[in-house]
């Protein structure tokens, strides 16, 4: 196809602050048609200027009803009618069309995260390739809905609770998604943009990877002059090397490749790295240790942000004495930087230097974009930045980059400092991390699923639990294994084979029961009648993970935590106990409770601990609202496995609040929220126990549900530990 036909079929995007605004300009180049992105707030003049045969108006984290709102300019609308251009709205795209064109957008009743399933209820324009009742599975992420539609508009798909999920003026040529189609949780919007494209605007496809080989050498070229040199910062990962090929490509020997340990490093990374630069890649490489500069600048640090700019600022004053060194050798001091940017690299650190943009939320700052300083003397060459990993990695194919190279998994600039979440320089935090992601990417490898993931690491945490390990108690570290499946980078899903790698009283029991606050109220109703005994439930693991027991005459045994009602009981406590069960275990409680006739439904009850959630809050319990929280998400768990009928599978479940935060997308604003775990178990009577293996697609629903319903929530693991190691609680 002819340069002029490509710009003939342009595909503009304008982007209103969307984390997956560049992910459509993807979607459609991988339908080979050209497609563009600028700010949805540019004049008229940039949009006429490009003539674009088809405009798409990207989701974003505002409201439509917010001050400021950013909206399309005016004459917008006269232009794309009176020129016959298409119009797609996307998520807060759509309503942007919907409230401009005359209709109405209120909040939601109920918010939409994740994924949910819509209806077809017209078969024409969208969806002229289904039938009516047709459903798909689609990704949603919004809080505002459309409630009345502009006139001359029709919906032609529902979501699962009724709410609008597209619309169409296909005589004004106004069409709208209130879903994500470009992310690869829409399984079926990539079918949808393409008979939207093809079908419904004719557009014709001919654009490839290999056009944006030739302008970035191009770009580069026209850069840097005939006797300029160039530094390029070598990571040993996939996107530094395919630009450092790249470049190469355009300038040869001028270009000067340099390595960093900066102490953040995986485990025999720097010896594996080099190794692979010289013998395959055959580029002179530069490795500089310095590990002590970084660390000691990070001691300290928990900050995740905190931790990303103070790396970003170590990294460029490494690279401006590498260029100091270089003048010296080469009597010219090196003025470029080559870095292996990404374009999700720069949404998540978004506002990007010069980019003009300011409606999109900050996710994150990489240390190659957003913790960049001010004064770095370096100019910036960054071949990438438009890309995204698949493309990055089919741009590496045209180049002839080694394969190994091309099928490794992502590792962030910041290395292993945004995997301790806390001080890196605490205790032996790197060590245990380095050897706890060994064995964890040795275990993908050797399973033969490696090339199956995204990505896939460790994270240590900072928090610890009890546990047994050869008879002994332990107080030790927790930490997290992640491993996802992704096509970018915009979105993902967690791996779902991880199998392969790891392996009420007065009615049904006619007892006086009294519901007090507290005991000093109880004792006071007795009117004078103090009793000298109390009843407790104590049950043997009770008395034995709590030893030595009261009057045992033991004192072999480690304690692995003080039950509230054996070892957490005061000394000078008056009333006398009865402990009726306390050599039993218990399924030999639940048998004895069979026979002395106690109703099913009780016997069939998940342990509880005594001290209750105190717990399960791994922290101070009265901290903001971490009880609230808590419990909203126990009962979802809960409910969510009796739904499933697995609960009397299972020997334990609840869910744990961990003392963490972590970095959330959520309608398209950043998210900076609390993490639960969750925790199943099954067992014989307690004293040891397997983690619960639940099937991948009821795992899936519950995190959705938790993180959709309950605020403050982001993130949700499972524990995936038998005991031993660890116990069943967190405490």
């Amino acid at each position: 196809m002819e340069a002029q036909d490509v710009k003939s079929n342009l595909i503009l995007i304008l982007d209103y602050g969307s984390q997956y605004t560049h992910l459509i300009t993807r979607r459609i180049r991988s339908l080979s048609v050209f497609s563009l992105c600028i700010s949805g707030t540019a004049p008229l003049k940039s949009i006429t200027d490009l003539n674009p045969r088809v405009i798409i108006l990207s989701g974003g984290p505002h409201s439509v009803h917010a001050t400021h709102a950013p909206s399309f300019p005016d004459g917008f609308i006269e232009y794309v009618e009176s020129k016959g251009v298409f119009v797609l709205g996307i998520c807060y795209g759509l309503q942007l069309i919907v409230q401009r064109l005359g209709g109405e957008v209120r909040v939601g009743e109920k918010q939409e995260y994740g994924r949910m399933e819509i209806e077809v209820v017209r078969d024409c324009g969208l969806f002229g390739y289904r039938g009516i009742g047709d459903r798909e599975v689609v990704w949603m992420s919004h809080g505002d809905e459309a409630v009345r539609l502009p006139e001359g508009f029709e919906v032609v798909a529902r979501s699962q609770q009724g709410a609008v999920a597209a619309v169409e003026n296909r005589a004004r040529r106004f069409y709208g998604l209130q879903y994500h189609p470009e992310v690869t949780h829409s399984p079926q919007g990539m079918e949808t943009l393409q008979y939207f494209l093809f079908d419904v605007c004719g557009v014709t496809a001919g654009w490839k990877m290999e056009d944006v080989l030739d302008e970035e050498i191009k770009v580069i070229k026209g850069m840097v002059g005939p006797e300029d040199h160039v530094i390029c910062a070598l990571s040993g990962g996939v996107d530094s090397t395919v630009a450092a090929t790249l470049v190469h490509k355009a300038i040869g020997e001028r270009l000067h490749c340099v390595f960093v340990d900066n102490g953040l490093l995986r485990y025999k990374e720097r010896e594996r790295v080099m190794k692979t630069f010289e013998r395959d890649l055959h580029l002179p490489v530069t490795c500089v240790d310095a590990t002590e500069q970084f660390l000691s600048n990070l001691k300290g640090v928990v900050d995740p942000e905190v931790k990303r700019k103070i790396i970003g600022k170590e990294f460029i004053s490494i690279f401006d004495a590498f260029a100091q060194d270089l003048e010296h050798k080469l009597g010219k001091r090196p003025g470029y930087l080559v870095q292996g940017t990404l374009y999700p690299d720069v949404i998540e650190s978004c506002p990007p230097p010069g980019s003009g943009r300011s409606h999109s939320h900050t996710i994150k700052s990489h240390h190659n974009v957003g913790g960049l300083p001010k004064d770095m003397k370096l100019k910036l060459i960054e071949p990438l930045k438009l890309l995204f990993k698949d493309e990055v990695r089919e741009l590496g194919r045209i180049l002839e980059v080694p394969v190994a190279f091309l099928k490794r998994h992502p590792f962030p600039g910041p290395g292993l400092a945004v995997r301790v979440l806390g001080d890196v320089t605490e205790g032996n935090a790197l060590e245990i991390l380095r050897q706890v992601d060994e064995i964890f990417i040795q275990s993908i490898k050797d399973a033969g699923i490696y090339d199956s993931i995204w990505q896939a690491f460790a994270v240590f945490l900072p928090i610890k639990s009890v546990g047994v390990q050869g008879d002994q108690r332990t107080h030790s570290h927790v930490v997290a294994l992640r491993a996802v499946t992704s096509q970018d980078g915009m979105t993902a899903d967690w791996y779902k084979e991880r199998e392969r790698v790891m392996k009420t009283f007065e009615r049904d029991l006619h007892l006086p029961v009294t519901c007090v606050d507290a005991t000093e109220q109880f004792l006071s109703n007795l009117k004078g009648k103090r009793p000298g005994y109390l009843v407790q439930g104590t049950l043997y693991p009770d008395v034995i993970e709590s030893c030595p027991p009261p009057g045992s005459g033991r004192s072999h045994s480690h304690t692995i935590k003080s039950h509230h009602n054996v070892g957490g009981l005061p000394k000078d406590m008056k009333l006398k106990l009865i402990e009726p069960l306390k050599l039993l275990f218990k399924d030999e409680v639940r048998e004895l409770g069979r026979i002395l006739e106690v109703p099913v439904a009780f016997l069939k009850r998940h342990p509880f601990p005594g001290p209750g959630l105190a717990v399960r809050v791994l922290g101070d319990v009265t901290e903001g609202n971490a009880l609230e929280i808590l419990r909203q998400v126990d009962e979802i768990f809960i409910q969510s496995i009796k739904d499933a009928g697995i609960y009397d599978s299972i020997w334990q479940a609840f869910a744990v609040f961990l003392p963490i935060k972590s970095v959330g997308v959520q309608g398209d604003q950043r998210t900076h929220s609390h993490v639960v775990a969750l925790r199943a178990v099954t067992s014989q009577d307690g004293m040891t126990a397997d983690w619960y293996n639940f099937e991948h697609k009821f795992l899936d629903d519950v995190a959705r549900k938790i993180c959709n319903s309950v605020r403050g929530v982001n993130r949700v693991v499972q524990d995936i530990t038998s005991k031993p190691p660890s116990t069943i609680e967190w405490e």
